[in-house]
């Protein structure tokens, strides 16, 4: 039997290639799959641990107890498995060539760094100094005392100093390095108060002091962050009876844990699929394989073959190769991937035995079958039956959606929109040959021979329901990721740009508007690359964020010119004034509500509020007050000499006054202005009379804002807030009691840098309304893709403190780390295995049908070679055309209904996925999926049907 097995194999090699190639794709794609989620979410897990400070992932244990008590506590955490414990002690002290420092004792400090002079220190009363900030040498002596800060600085407490000698000066080998715990001794600043005094503990027990600082950093082995398994942590701090301190240990934990279910979870969604498809490929193929040799196991059965050997003749070399090459498969990816595991050894035993089944399976109809059938040329038609696959898929599919509905996403619901698209396709297909059958009598009787016969083979035959479905259900699940793919990688670069709001960001802190302002001005005259942008708050108005949007057209967000449109208000140019010499005519009258008040208790003072090239805003005084018409005179700094706005007018008067004011002309070496009429009050639109004082007593200041004021802010608010957020107060100037309000200007989804629940102002339309009273909790300073490499150098050179500095790029790249990104290139190969799948098993299929003996007996009947070359061609195409319409409506279907069971955000998104992706990123790799599929036709249908070909086939 194991002859004829082979006799049969040898002269089918070339069809038995692809059962071949079948069996080492899958066998391949199960441990891809399972070795997949594994790497990831090492990847994603290395990803966390270097984006967090080292406080996020160590525990410290200080010391509340008795000493004794944690001296046996820091013995205990030193055995802990897993952990690497290092105690501390310190105490700040100060003495001869040391103001103040900390006086530090760690474990093992000497091997942790680097001796400039001298050596280390191992006895009582012998510290090494840091290089940096060193003032002794070594040999030195000095005396050193508890220290305390004091309003003179620091100074001793007084409780007694101690001798030490200075016996090293080091610098720390690394002094990033996780050994010197979350307190970042080693700094730019080279500060005594920062870097660490080192010495012994008997030394530090040796200055007098009240207590030391005592803990124990614990430092958990990389190999258990990374688990994610924060119970482990919990149990073996437990089981030593060491307390859970709070750190950010266990909140990074969780998260690794999290992005590890994530991937375990959504890998499988659209790799077991495809697993699935390759069997039934696998099944329709080696069923093919089988009816071909039909004949020579009917010979055997005739000639008393037992049982068991018939089983074996039948399917003893489909078995044998899956069985060999499943596991080559698996073996070559493992290898490929550089690792493997115990996960991964199961998955190719399952595998191994479910392509076997696969052949069994396929095996059934010619074991079942009666010799005479066997023997038969064109086996028997068989009944339709009930479809119980699609049935079954079917109500799997309805259950997966119901489950995803109702919000679990740990069970089949994760497969809500695969099978939803696989029970739309194999449906699909059951259903269109029944409806195609009638047609392809009605076309022969009407003479169209081609298009009867190739609507018969479609329609009559098993293999052409079955490659309809393998192929709808194939191209579904291929346009479902390529969907998801082009969803995900939008939607997340749009995430990361509203995000960012710019391809770089700087943040600024210590520094107002104007000082910013003027830097980026300097830095960018022309306002090619660089703005300014700052959030603020309000008593009533919520979040709001402001941008400078006089460089709009910098600003990487759709909605960036319309906002400028509507929140820069079309307003009169800027009042100048230049010269040395600022005169102030007004007309003022003034009351007391005290009787017989003297003069002067009508004192107060008239100021000019004046902002230069440079945004600088300063107040100048113009003297006191004068009741009657009166000018007032003030000298203008040198800085605008060549022109500076006139950001305010205010007047202060005496508590108890009250009375009237109007402006008669305000005259400098650029001009004289008469006309007041667009001057404004903060929040009025005009300016008349100009009430000033009040009688009820306290002063007050008025603020008389120029034309180029708004006199009401324009704010861009989201969509969804409440009434009360709409209207943002702010006060004007930094020394007024008067406020301005927000005017709603309209609505956006979401808005760059701060997201929902947020509103956006024009910086400059801002600061000019409220006389740059407005105050920012932070600044940024926006930069495009071409500013210059060396901004933020530029700007610390400026004067300015520069914070964090944030690059889109990297969160771009970042983000295609992300769990969904890598998810989402597993589909990506999974499906294109599965397209591979499918066009072996059409060539195949078709190269066989071909030479059908049906096929044969039409040629033998007169039907021209040509003829039924091009209905067989005919049956083919219409597969694959009709099998790519209903996958793609399949896949449409199940994006509709299930979207959220795949893996498109990969995290919380400021706007909603969109409802339909975009189709040329969808129609361009699926037509060349079609073009493929069509190509493989016309090769299956390019051989001839002559006798010899025939005869060659037998």
């Amino acid at each position: 039997m194991i002859g004829l097995t082979a006799l049969l194999v040898r002269s089918r090699w070339r069809s038995y290639l692809v059962v071949v190639w079948l069996a080492a794709v899958m066998g391949g794609l199960a441990v891809a799959g399972t070795l997949h989620p594994i790497s990831i979410a090492d990847q994603v897990a290395e990803d966390e641990l270097r984006a967090v400070p080292l406080s996020d992932r160590s525990l410290i244990i200080s010391q509340t107890a008795i000493e004794s008590d944690f001296t046996n506590l820091v013995g205990r955490a030193r055995l802990l498995p897993r952990f690497t414990a290092i105690y501390t002690e310190q105490v700040t002290v100060t003495g001869d060539g040391v103001e103040a420092g900390p006086l530090v004792y760690r474990d093992g400090f000497c091997a942790h760094i680097r001796l400039v002079a001298g050596r280390c220190p191992v006895a009582t009363g012998e510290v090494a100094l840091p290089e940096q900030v060193a003032k002794l040498k070594v040999g030195d002596q000095t005396a050193f005392s508890l220290a305390r800060q004091s309003l003179d600085g620091w100074v001793s407490e007084g409780l007694g100093a101690q001798p030490v000698g200075v016996v090293g000066i080091y610098a720390p080998i690394d002094p990033a390095e996780d050994y010197w715990g979350a307190r970042r001794y080693f700094t730019e600043r080279t500060d005594v108060l920062v870097w660490p005094i080192l010495a012994v503990p008997e030394t530090l027990k040796t200055i007098p002091q009240k207590s030391a600082s005592r803990a124990v950093d614990l430092l958990p082995d990389r190999d258990l962050i990374m688990s994610g398994d924060y119970q482990q942590v919990r149990t073996i701090l437990a089981d030593a009876r060491v307390g859970e301190p709070n750190s950010g240990l266990r909140p990074l934990m969780e998260r690794i844990a999290a992005k590890r279910d994530y991937t375990r979870l959504m890998t499988p969604v659209v790799v077991l699929p495809v697993l699935a498809l390759g069997l039934w490929a696998l099944i329709i193929v080696v069923g093919a394989h089988m009816q071909r040799d039909r004949m020579e196991v009917g010979v055997q059965v005739l000639r008393g073959l037992p049982g068991l050997r018939r089983w074996w003749l039948i399917m003893g070399g489909p078995a044998v190769i899956v069985a060999v090459m499943v596991p080559v498969g698996a073996a070559a990816v493992s290898i490929g991937w550089g690792r493997s595991s115990l996960s991964a050894l199961v998955s190719t035993a399952l595998m191994t035995v479910a392509a076997i089944a696969a052949v069994v399976i396929a095996a059934l109809p010619l074991l079942r079958a009666k010799v005479a059938d066997v023997l038969r040329s064109v086996p028997p038609r068989r009944g339709t039956g009930l479809p119980l696959v699609e049935i079954t898929l079917a109500v799997v599919a309805g259950a997966a959606l119901l489950q995803l509905r109702s919000g679990d996403r740990s069970g089949i619901g994760l497969y809500a929109a695969t099978l939803v698209a696989a029970a739309a396709a194999v449906l699909a297909a059951r259903v269109v040959p029944l409806v195609v059958r009638p047609l392809a009598g009605r076309a022969i009787r009407r003479g169209r021979i081609i298009t009867g016969i190739g609507l018969a083979l479609f329609s009559r035959r098993g293999t052409g329901r079955q490659l309809l479905a393998l192929t709808a259900l194939a191209v579904s699940l291929f346009t479902l990721v390529t969907a998801a793919v082009s969803v995900s990688g939008i939607d997340q670069e749009q995430q990361v740009r509203l995000e960012t709001g710019a391809a770089r960001t700087v943040s600024v802190s210590g520094a107002d508007a104007s000082t910013l302002l003027a830097a980026v001005q300097a830095l960018d005259p022309e306002g090619r690359f660089a703005l300014v942008a700052g959030q603020t708050a309000s008593a009533t108005g919520g979040k709001v964020f402001a941008i400078d949007l006089s460089r709009a057209s910098l600003v990487d967000w759709s909605g960036a010119a319309d906002a400028a449109r509507v929140l820069r208000p079309s307003l009169p140019a800027a009042v100048q004034v230049s010269g040395t010499e600022l005169t102030l005519a007004l007309e003022m009258s003034l009351a007391s509500s005290i009787e017989g008040a003297p003069e002067d208790l009508y004192d107060g003072t008239i100021g000019v509020l004046l902002e230069d090239a440079r945004f600088t805003v300063e107040q100048f005084s113009l003297g006191r007050i004068r009741r009657g018409t009166a000018t007032y005179r003030s000298q203008l700094p040198d800085r605008c000499a060549q022109g500076c706005r006139i950001a305010g007018i205010s007047i202060e008067v005496a508590p108890w006054v009250a009375g009237r004011l109007k402006l008669r002309s305000l005259t400098s070496a650029g001009g004289t202005t008469t006309d007041f009429a667009s001057w404004h009050l903060p929040g009025k639109s005009s300016l008349t009379d100009v009430p000033i004082g009040t009688p009820s007593g306290g002063g007050q200041i008025t603020w008389i804002l120029p034309p180029d004021a708004a006199p009401t802010v324009p704010v861009l608010r989201t969509t969804g807030q409440d009434t009360a957020a709409n209207t943002a107060v702010w006060r004007v100037s930094t020394r007024s009691t008067a406020v301005l309000q927000s005017t709603k200007a309209g609505e956006v989804p979401v808005l760059p840098r701060v997201g929902a629940d947020a509103g956006l102002i024009d910086l400059l339309t801002v600061r000019r309304a409220t006389a740059d009273g407005l105050r920012f909790t932070g600044m940024e300073v926006w930069l495009t893709e071409d500013a210059p490499a060396d901004v933020a150098e530029k700007l610390r050179g400026a004067g300015l403190i520069v914070g964090a500095e944030q690059d889109r790029s990297t969160l771009l790249a970042a983000a295609d780390r992300s769990p969904t990104a890598l998810t989402l290139r597993m589909h990506n190969v999974a499906v294109i295995a599965a397209i591979g799948l499918l066009l072996v098993a059409v060539l195949f299929i078709g190269a066989g049908e071909r030479r059908a003996p049906d096929l044969a007996a039409l040629r033998t009947a007169g039907l021209s070679r040509r003829r039924v070359r091009r209905a067989v061609r005919s049956t083919y195409l219409a597969v694959v055309i009709l099998g790519t319409l209903l996958g793609l409506g399949a896949a449409a279907l199940a994006w509709l209904v299930a979207k959220d069971a795949l893996p498109i955000a990969a995290r919380a998104a400021w706007l909603p996925v969109r409802t339909w992706p975009d189709p040329v990123p969808i129609l361009v790799p699926l037509a060349i999926v079609a073009g493929a599929l069509i190509v493989a036709v016309h090769l299956i249908s390019a051989d001839g049907f002559s006798a010899e070909g025939r005869k060659r086939n037998v």
